[in-house]
């Protein structure tokens, strides 16, 4: 995607922003604005419904939940890489139920569409008249979302994201229907850290009957970190600040270790700050999880001081990646300019000198130990070739270092190496004086691949580091 395209992406993230905000600060004209704690509409968003998230105690602006992230911070959804889908359910207090489904689906040029469907029963409610009397009926409430969002990629590796939900709430014979936006943040992982900041439920204010409640607006801020423990864990600690608008400041940590990505076992944590900053309630959240082939289970348990304790569970789906391009041909003999540098490019007599690489290079002879992201000493030549034609590539912008791999072995697994991989690459460019800033990095596993996984020829040919070159201008 060229630099001019990425900048028109980002100026419009911002327009939107900016448009959302204003109307979420609207003044309310001709009926009465109730700003009073917890009286913002569609206070459902920040209920929670994730069992992976809830386990983490909602610390999850800088984590990579898959579907269910985009309810927290709709830049995450840029990091898939696959199709996705998400079913997820929880019996709240009393009689309240939400269930919600999610989906995303990768785009072309760093794109990824997200969709979700979310239904708020609120059992039945006493009806209650202005003068605050009853009349003995019970009224049915519920609420249904509807929400579009889309993340975007860049590649120095930050990634946005901006979600639009339009509903319907109803209160027995009442309806009144709205829209609300949501936009987020996201860097790429430093060193196994990543930063998240979200701007959540902006909007105009909601009309019912003759009140009109603003939109529940939340800041969040979060940071994540992630690193192997030894060969079989891996472990990930989180934290966020939220900021709503209707209710107190509240603190959120959270802990998940897996093993093997198979089974993972979570505990969160959360406090919740007065005015003046004192305490106000301390919530602890267990859960656990667990994958069999390309499904991930989650359980959740969060205890209630004043009610029985709400459990949930979530289900997510991996669909497999969108379908690939078309592969080049791997019977005719390829040129030496086709974009794919191999070790015949080196030992050729023909001298490579310093030619700009072109906008998709892909090093098809740079090996790694099993299992490993080592690059092995055989491969430097090459790597030293290719950053001196990187280096001498006019109006470079930026570039991102891809890794891919075949399908031996489990998914998850291979996405991890293939990242690894690919930041083996880009230390070795800056360890040899190559920008760090001008250079990203992205894993994909076995998704992409680009011939069968069906022969050892074949699997060795989506075994691949590519660099995908952006310029300043076109040429």
């Amino acid at each position: 995607m060229s630099e001019r395209r990425q900048r028109f992406i980002l100026a419009l993230f911002i327009a939107i922003f900016l448009f959302l905000l204003g109307l979420t600060e609207r003044e309310a004209k001709g009926a009465e604005l109730d700003a009073a704690v917890g009286t913002s509409h569609s206070v459902v968003d920040a209920l929670g419904l994730d069992a992976r998230a809830a386990g983490l105690g909602w610390a999850v602006t800088a984590v990579d939940l898959g579907a269910p992230g985009q309810n927290f911070n709709p830049a995450s959804m840029a990091l898939a890489t696959e199709r996705q889908l998400y079913l997820g359910h929880v019996d709240w207090v009393l009689d309240t139920s939400l269930s919600q489904s999610l989906a995303l689906m990768p785009m072309a040029g760093g794109n990824v569409v997200g969709l979700g469907l979310l239904y708020f029963d609120q059992g039945t409610v006493d009806e209650v008249l202005d003068d605050g009397s009853y009349t003995g009926e019970r009224l049915g409430a519920r609420d249904l979302h509807f929400s579009l969002g889309l993340g975007h990629r860049f590649v120095t590796g930050v990634s946005v994201g901006a979600r639009f939900t339009v509903f319907q709430k109803t209160l027995g014979w009442e309806r009144a229907s709205g829209m609300t936006g949501d936009l987020g943040v996201l860097t790429d992982d430093m060193g196994g850290f990543r930063l998240g900041a979200a701007v959540q439920a902006m909007g105009p204010p909601l009309r019912f009957r003759e009140t009109e409640d603003p939109a529940p607006l939340r800041y969040r801020l979060g940071v994540s970190h992630a690193v192997d423990v030894g060969v079989d864990f891996r472990m990930q600690n989180s934290l966020d600040l939220v900021i709503p608008r209707d209710n107190y400041n509240s603190f959120h940590v959270g802990t998940e270790w897996e093993y093997h990505r198979l089974l993972a076992f979570r505990a969160g944590y959360q406090r919740t700050l007065l005015e003046d900053g004192t305490p106000d309630s301390d919530r602890f959240s267990y859960g656990a999880g667990f994958r069999l082939g390309g499904y991930r289970f989650d359980y959740a348990y969060s205890p209630k001081d004043d009610f029985d304790p709400v459990h949930r569970f979530s289900v997510n789906f991996a669909l497999g990646a969108p379908p690939a391009a078309a592969p080049a041909p791997t019977t005719a003999a390829m040129p030496r300019d086709d974009g794919a540098l191999t070790e015949a490019d080196l030992d050729s007599t023909e001298t490579v000198g310093h030619d700009p690489l072109p906008r998709v290079t892909v090093l098809k002879g740079i090996t790694f130990d099993l299992n490993s992201s080592e690059i092995a000493e055989a491969s430097q030549p090459m790597l030293e070739e290719i950053l001196q034609r990187l280096v001498h590539t006019p109006s470079v912008e930026a570039v991102e270092i891809q890794g891919h791999t075949d399908n031996s072995g489990d998914p998850d697994f291979n996405k991890r190496l293939s990242l690894q991989r690919a930041r083996a690459v880009r230390d070795y460019f800056a360890l040899h004086g190559y920008p760090t800033g001008k250079m990203g990095v992205m894993g994909f596993g076995d998704s992409r691949p680009i011939v069968a996984n069906d022969t050892p020829d074949g699997r060795a040919a989506n075994r691949r580091i590519e660099l995908h070159v952006i310029r300043t201008v076109d040429g």
